[in-house]
């Protein structure tokens, strides 16, 4: 339920240029073939050929800048997409890609400025508006980036091109607190390619009384989705549901003896006979949740057995787990976590054993050498959710970016410190240390966006000062 991503620019259709000799354009038009064919090197070498003919063609260089940011060539594209700017300032597509760009950097000040000069110059472009909203919603402008991508949306057209708006639209509602809106304009999400329902031949639950009908609740995201929403399964039974709750497999042994599930199974099992189905990420909407009505009382998991005991330390010692990285699906933009070596602040303060809990490709880190012996590898240890769960209940604190690790440590009642940056999630609302989802979590932001020393610096201060709860 987070950030959907953006689309990345497309090289624009060939067609007779302007200023460039027969050779230039042979090339040029080749490269935008390369280009778009995904082979990069090759487009490169020829756009550079048609630039040795015309070196200050403003399409070439744009089109060059769109590939080297592809490329991840930051500092090359930043100087072609200026260099096409020198040439002509206003030009709204070379504004946008250089927008892009500084947007991948962080740097959204600049971002929005070349934005709004970019619909300033075409304000019937809507996808101009929608990158102009990514960046005010990103910069903390809520009211600003919903009149952005409300403008997106009339603006857009075809119709089969509004749903990404439109989500765009809705996850910035939420992230203002407007739950009541929000939670209704995120129904689009399954008009969303990428997103189609499942278990449709089965007919939906629209929130009323259940009386003993059998009704299916299901994942229909990722990890921290699931294990945020599964709260609402009792309050699903309390309605009179025999309730099945589907869920990925790998929490299904976290999960099982959930209060108000009847049975828990995994994605892709057998299911038994069946009423009605709703989505887990739906129930909000369903249940009318807004802002101060989250239903927050925790821990909701069952307790999880001691399947990992973590060895005795010395008295007054607190125990505080490391996690690094969340990611579930791939991240374009640079800075977006801290990283291991960034959090090492934290082993400066005394009295702390800090516990690596990472797994997946991050925990090499920590096995490059990165800590140094100032954080414990646990990660071997911990073989899926019911072991972290169990080390959780142990440890006298977690601090973690935005993971499912946070959100199991919050369902779970444990006390954990969230490391976030500037443009956190939706969930995680705009400003403040705490959270209605999660009474346990406690929240440290980016001071400015990038500036992770800030945050991480903030979590060290108050862990010199902080003594666990008896």
């Amino acid at each position: 339920m987070g950030d959907l991503g953006e689309t990345s620019a497309a090289a624009p259709a060939p067609r007779p240029h302007d200023g460039l000799s027969k050779a230039a354009e042979r090339a040029f038009v080749r490269a935008i073939e390369a280009h778009r064919a995904g082979r990069m090197a090759e487009a490169q070498r020829l756009y550079a050929e048609a630039l040795n003919e015309a070196p200050d063609h403003l399409q070439v260089l744009n089109n060059l800048g769109v590939l080297l940011r592809q490329m991840r060539r930051r500092a090359a594209a930043e100087a072609c997409l200026r260099r096409a700017l020198a040439l002509d300032p206003r030009n709204a597509g070379a504004l946008a890609n250089l927008a892009n760009l500084l947007r991948d950097e962080a740097r959204l000040a600049e971002a929005r400025a070349c934005f709004a000069q970019a619909v300033e110059t075409n304000p019937d472009d809507g996808s101009l508006w929608l990158g102009l909203g990514r960046c005010q919603r990103e910069l903390g402008e809520l009211g600003p980036a919903v009149a952005s991508f409300g403008r997106a949306l009339a603006l857009t057209e075809p119709e089969a091109r509004k749903p990404p708006v439109a989500v765009e639209l809705a996850l910035t509602l939420l992230r203002s607190g407007d739950y009541a809106n929000g939670f209704e304009a995120y129904e689009a999400r399954w008009k969303l390619p990428e997103l189609p329902p499942r278990h449709t031949e089965r007919p939906a639950w629209e929130g009323g009384e259940l009386d003993g009908r059998r009704l299916l609740l299901w994942a229909e995201q990722g990890l921290a989705e699931t294990l945020q929403f599964v709260r609402y399964v009792p309050l699903a039974a309390a309605r009179g549901a025999e309730v099945t709750l589907e869920v990925q497999p790998e929490l299904t042994p976290l999960l099982q003896g959930l209060e108000g599930a009847a049975r828990v199974v995994a994605r892709g099992d057998p299911l038994p006979p069946l009423d009605l189905q709703a989505p887990l990420a739906g129930l909000p909407h369903l249940f009318r949740t807004r802002i101060d009505s989250v239903p927050g009382d925790v821990p909701y998991l069952p307790e999880p057995e001691a399947r990992v005991v973590l060895p005795e330390v010395p008295a007054g010692t607190r125990r505080v787990g490391l996690i690094w990285s969340g990611r579930e699906r791939p991240r374009s933009r640079s800075g977006q976590e801290p990283g291991l070596t960034r959090l090492l602040p934290l082993a400066a303060v005394p009295g702390v054993q800090l516990l690596g809990l990472q797994k997946g490709p991050p925990a090499a880190e920590l096995v490059e050498g990165a800590a140094a012996g100032l954080v414990h590898d646990l990660s071997e240890r911990i073989e899926g959710w019911r072991d972290l769960a169990a080390v959780l209940m142990q440890l006298d604190l977690l601090v973690t970016v935005d993971s499912p690790s946070a959100h199991l440590a919050g369902a779970l009642g444990r006390p954990c410190w969230l490391l976030l940056p500037s443009d956190a999630d939706w969930r995680w609302g705009t400003g403040g240390a705490q959270t209605p989802w999660y009474p346990s979590l406690r929240l440290f932001r980016q001071p400015t966006p990038g500036d992770w020393a800030g945050a991480v610096a903030a979590a060290a201060a108050a862990l010199a000062a902080w003594t666990p709860e008896a």
